[in-house]
């Protein structure tokens, strides 16, 4: 079968979840591919068929099942072209040997641990450059992890060697760090305000933009293939700057005087959160990301959106479903927190009918081919608005979509829930929860509001946490991560379970962990060092 001849993944799924047991038979004997989507059964097809049903040699065990339901979204041409390429059977043995370690945690027997030191400040920024995630392929080469410090150098380090392979020249203090993973590079912020993008391959400043901060927090995203990078100022406004040149795209005010220090993006990296922890009575907003990268002027107050809430102390955007963002706030007047659900959307205005009115002359032109002297006034008006739009009224489709407005928000739930409003809260979301952690304190609901677990794993505060669709990754004070894995069960359905811990060593030489982040085979973690030289602890797992 020709790869570029044929439907995707998610499309051969779906088709043969509507196929009855002796069509999936017939199909499966086709070639290889077709097979191998045969195995990756879709839930319409779980709930349609038991496994006494399913086609001769296709049935799985549900153990098996919600594995190869995990790792649906892998790239099957690697696996099943090429003569130096792997088999399938291979790939999921060798999955199921690395989920296996992830799940055990056994020291040195399922992964190494690894002291990076280098940094004479402390470590304020760090973040996978190249990573593994749950589609990653058998023969991927070495996580790539950066991270930055008050010594004013940005590092890159091999997790699986243990080695620095560059270090960027010193300079001013460093206070922020973000990546584009994508296209290698890295963007750092100092305390004078100058922001600079390096090169993640060999640590060379590419450019640098004077934005006369003294602190800023960073947030990256793409719009029309395009990379730009989102700037909070400390007097409540919105840069956004276009990379790489790292030139000013556009401008905004969220919230007057004070700190804007709560930024993110969706999931699709169509909406930007922008909000601060430090105003009690100010709301955050959204912004839509094409409105801010690529602005028009009559419509500068079409990009945002004022959330209908205040006191915002941490935020996120739900991975299923990413126009819903999660907010955790509470009201000057009442000591009580609430965990609120939104939903964004666009309403449609004046870019629609000129598209219409664009493709329908655009049809009209190519069908009459100027031969038919007689035309109706419909048709005229048609022709001439696609005239008009070739012209230069409208020098693209895209550019009629600026004209949208982001005016539609609807509250999904909004329930209450026991934490105390302080810096140290982190709120993250996975595909069907909210976690989120206050003091030592790690609390799992359901997007409805129900309490799934509370965990009180750690002796001291959390002070970073990392989710992802396989596990979640708790760093402590007490200097200790401690490992979760989700699990799905038929009958009570998802569930968080403690694992094990990892520890990062003595208490008396440093103030626990302050940083974690992880790819699907490594954990990597700052340790805040009493000398003021932070030490990075990196766990790689054996595949």
């Amino acid at each position: 079968m020709d790869p570029s001849r044929s439907l995707s993944l998610d499309s051969l799924i779906t088709i043969f979840s509507l196929l009855q047991e002796e069509d999936l038979l017939r199909a499966s004997a086709v070639c290889k591919v077709l097979r191998i989507s045969l195995m990756l059964k879709s839930p319409e097809r779980e709930r349609r068929a038991d496994d006494s049903l399913s086609p001769s040699g296709l049935a799985l065990c549900s153990k098996d099942t919600m594995a190869l339901e995990r790792w649906s979204f892998c790239n099957l041409w690697k696996l099943v072209s090429g003569s130096s390429l792997r088999s399938w059977k291979e790939y999921y043995l060798r999955r199921s040997h690395l989920e296996m370690k992830m799940k055990s945690g056994r020291s040195s027997c399922d992964y190494s641990c690894k002291s990076l030191r280098g940094h004479k400040g402390r470590v304020v920024g760090l973040a996978y450059l190249a990573g593994n995630d749950d589609c990653f392929d058998i023969e991927s080469p070495s996580p790539v992890v950066c991270s930055a410090s008050t010594d004013g150098t940005v590092k890159a380090w091999d997790l699986q060697k243990g080695v620095c392979l560059w270090t960027s020249a010193g300079r001013t203090p460093l206070q922020e760090l973000t990546v584009d993973p994508a296209r290698g590079v890295l963007f750092t912020s100092d305390s004078r305000g100058t922001i600079r993008s390096w090169s993640g391959v060999t640590g060379q400043e590419e450019a640098c933009y004077d934005s006369g901060f003294s602190r800023s927090t960073l947030v990256f995203f793409s719009c029309r293939d395009s990379a730009f990078l989102g700037v909070g100022s400390p007097l409540g406004s919105l840069l956004v700057l276009s990379c790489p040149a790292l030139s000013e795209a556009s401008r905004h005010v969220v919230c007057d005087a004070f700190v804007l220090n709560l930024l993110c993006t969706s999931p699709d990296q169509k909406w930007i959160f922008a909000g601060s922890r430090e105003n009690p009575d100010g709301s955050p907003k959204v912004f839509w990301t094409q409105g801010v990268c690529f602005p028009a002027e009559d419509v500068l107050d079409s990009v945002s959106l004022l959330l209908p809430c205040s006191g915002c102390c941490a935020a996120c955007f739900l991975p299923a479903a990413s126009a819903r963002l999660a907010l955790l706030h509470s009201e000057s007047h009442s000591s009580n927190t609430s965990l609120s659900i939104f939903e964004l959307g666009l309403s449609e205005s004046r870019d629609l009918l000129i598209t219409r009115l664009e493709d329908q002359a655009n049809d009209y032109k190519h069908l009459a081919g100027g031969e038919h002297p007689q035309r109706s006034w419909e048709h005229r008006d048609m022709e001439s608005a696609g005239e008009a739009a070739s012209g230069g009224v409208m020098q693209s489709v895209e550019d009629a979509l600026i004209f949208n407005r982001l005016d539609k928000l609807h509250q999904l739930c909004s329930f209450q829930v026991e934490v105390s409003h302080g810096p140290d809260v982190i709120l993250e979301a996975s595909s069907s929860a909210l976690l989120f952690s206050a003091g030592n304190h790690l609390k799992v609901y359901t997007l409805r509001g129900d309490l799934m677990a509370d965990f009180q794993d750690h002796t001291q505060p959390i002070a970073a946490l990392c989710v992802d669709s396989f596990r979640v990754v708790t760093a402590s004070r007490d200097l200790s991560l401690r490992v979760l894995t989700w699990r799905k069960d038929p009958v009570h359905g998802l569930s968080l379970e403690g694992r094990y811990h990892l520890l990062g060593g003595s208490l008396s030489r440093s103030r626990g962990f302050s940083a974690v982040a992880c790819d699907y085979s490594s954990i990597v973690a700052s340790v805040e060092s009493l000398d003021g030289n932070d030490v990075l602890k990196a766990y790689v797992f054996d595949f």
